[in-house]
C-alpha cells in the first residue's frame, strides 16, 4: 500500500545531551549527523524499507553523499527538532533532505542526502526498486540545491593522519560508519582552525568500503587563505591506496 503523503514528513525533537556537545559546549557536527540519521532510519522504518526491511531481501541501503549546511549549533540541552522527507529518486539513487529547527521553529541546519542500494553478497550497487518509486515527498523540495557533482580530486597534501578500523567503527552493514569517516576528516584540520572558527559547511562523496582491520591514511589540504577556511579532504585505504571518501569542509570566522 502505498503511504499518504502526510507519512513521507518525519518530524523528530531531540535534546542535547552532555555527551554530545564539543569542547566549546555546542553540539558537535558528529553528533548532528547522527540526529539527521537517527530520524532517516526511525522514518524509513515506520515506512517498511529501512535496513531491516531490506536485508531480508539480500539487498541494504547505503549512504553515497551527504552535504551539511550548519547555521547555527545549539547548546547543551537544546531543543532540537529533525524534518525529514524523501526529496527524489531516479533508477539508480534516492534522494533524503532534512531540515533542523529550534525549539521555537527557527531553521538551524540543513541537509540533503543521496542513498544507494547495494546487494549484500556481491557488495555491489544494484537499481532502485520500483517499489519505492512513490516514496517522494512531493509538499518539500530540496533544502540544499546539490546536484551532487564530482568533489574536487586532492592533488596534493599538506597533512596526513593514519588511523586504524576499529570493531567499534563498524555499522550494520559491516563495514565503516559514515560518521568516522567525518570525524577523521576534522580530525586532520589543524587545531588553529577549529579553535577559532566554525564549520559551517561539510559534503562528503563516499566511494568504497573499509572494513575491521583496515588501515586508512587521511590527507587534507586547506584551499585558500581567505576569511573563510576550505579545506579538501581524500581518506584512502592504506594496502591498495584505493580512495575511501573524498570530502570538502569550509569553516567560517566566529
Amino acid at each position: 500500500m502505498t503511504p499518504t503523503q502526510e507519512k513521507l514528513l518525519w518530524r523528530e525533537t531531540f535534546r542535547v545531551r552532555s555527551y554530545e556537545i564539543d569542547s566549546k559546549g555546542k553540539l558537535s557536527l558528529q553528533s548532528l549527523a547522527n540526529y539527521l540519521m537517527e530520524a532517516a532510519f526511525n522514518h524509513s522504518y515506520a515506512l517498511q524499507v529501512s535496513v531491516i526491511h531490506l536485508n531480508r531481501k539480500g539487498i541494504t541501503w547505503v549512504l553515497s553523499r551527504l552535504h551539511i549546511q550548519v547555521e547555527r549549533y545549539p547548546d547543551w540541552m537544546d531543543t532540537v527538532i529533525v524534518e525529514t522527507w524523501p526529496s527524489d529518486k531516479n533508477d539508480s539513487f534516492a534522494l533524503r533532505d532534512f531540515l533542523v529547527k529550534d525549539k521555537v521553529g527557527r531553521a538551524i541546519a540543513a541537509a540533503t542526502t543521496s542513498w544507494m542500494i547495494m546487494d549484500i553478497k556481491t557488495r555491489r550497487p544494484v537499481g532502485i526498486p520500483e517499489a519505492l518509486g512513490d516514496l517522494v515527498y512531493k509538499e518539500k523540495g530540496r533544502t540544499i540545491d546539490d546536484n551532487f557533482e564530482a568533489l574536487p580530486k586532492l592533488d596534493e597534501s599538506q597533512i596526513k593522519k593514519e588511523f586504524n578500523v576499529r570493531l567499534s567503527d563498524l555499522d550494520l552493514n559491516q563495514h565503516v560508519n559514515f560518521l568516522n569517516y567525518i570525524e577523521w576528516a576534522i580530525e586532520s584540520v589543524p587545531p588553529e582552525i577549529w579553535k577559532q572558527y566554525i564549520l559551517k559547511d561539510l559534503q562528503v562523496s563516499y566511494r568504497a568500503e573499509a572494513k575491521l582491520g583496515d588501515r586508512v591514511i587521511v590527507f587534507s589540504k586547506q584551499k585558500n587563505e581567505k576569511e573563510n577556511k576550505e579545506f579538501v579532504h581524500s581518506i584512502l585505504r592504506a594496502n591498495d591506496n584505493r580512495e575511501l571518501t573524498r570530502l570538502t569542509s569550509c569553516w567560517k570566522s566566529k
